[in-house]
């Protein structure tokens, strides 16, 4: 109850929390991800949607530089805490990299079942190999964010 005020003396659209309602939501009902632009998509509602309100909260609102930074920064934390979480999603069947990029760089959910087991069981000696050995496979989708 005492956010509902702050929100509306700063002109937080709501539109940026309904954005972050519905892509929380749709991890209940998304199987899985099967392009980048998904991702990308997906990533501004959870997270983009944050900083979007944030810019309004902090005073930069009206400045399209802000709102736009917002959005990237959004995008770039969300595709850290996705491979950050690749593990501890895989065992709660949640696949949040994009499929095609993972068919196109030979990766299936099995691989990626196997790689977070391997890095789960053989700790950080073996986990700097593992994450080499499937950082191919996203350099397409950061590369794309960066563009």
């Amino acid at each position: 109850a005492r956010v509902t005020p702050a929100l509306l003396a700063h002109g937080v659209p709501p539109a940026y929390l309904q954005m972050l309602v519905d892509g929380v939501a749709s991890d209940l009902t998304r199987p899985e991800i099967r392009s980048w632009l998904d991702l990308r998509a997906y990533c501004v509602l959870v997270a983009s949607s944050v900083g979007l309100a944030m810019c309004h909260l902090l005073g930069a609102g009206d400045d399209p530089l802000a709102r736009g930074a917002a959005v990237e920064l959004g995008i770039a934390m969300q595709l850290t805490n996705i491979l950050r979480d690749l593990g501890a999603d895989l065992r709660t069947g949640r696949v949040y990299l994009p499929t095609d990029d993972l068919a196109s760089h030979g990766y299936s959910r099995e691989r990626l079942d196997w790689l977070a087991g391997l890095v789960a069981r053989s700790g950080a000696a073996a986990g700097g190999w593992a994450r080499g050995r499937w950082a191919g496979g996203l350099r397409a989708p950061i590369c794309r964010s960066a563009a």
